[in-house]
């Protein structure tokens, strides 16, 4: 099934990533916008994301139901996000009074 026209992204190709970030860091929240630059698309008329966000929640549901999620250690670094080098810089916001 074809879920995004635009760019031919099929049911598959999103179930294959999100697998792919599930077991990378099961905790990591997976958007359409990680998807598709996963895969080396981007959203065009993203008419297709609330379908997108629909088939993402019902498969990290199934990875969650079927025991795939591990207990989370506090000593665990999480995953590097693709495109975001390791020693990308954490800006600290201020906020104003």
């Amino acid at each position: 099934m074809i879920v995004c026209h635009c760019n031919v992204i099929t049911l598959a190709d999103i179930h294959s990533v999100v697998d792919e970030l599930f077991d990378a860091d099961p905790w990591r929240v997976i958007t359409p916008g990680l998807v598709y630059m996963t895969l080396g698309k981007r959203g065009r008329c993203c008419g297709c994301f609330p379908n997108a966000v629909r088939v993402i929640e019902d498969r990290v549901a199934s990875r969650r139901t079927a025991g795939d999620l591990p207990a989370r250690s506090p000593s665990r670094e999480p995953a590097e996000a693709p495109g975001v080098p390791a020693t990308a810089t954490v800006i600290k916001l201020r906020r104003s009074a």
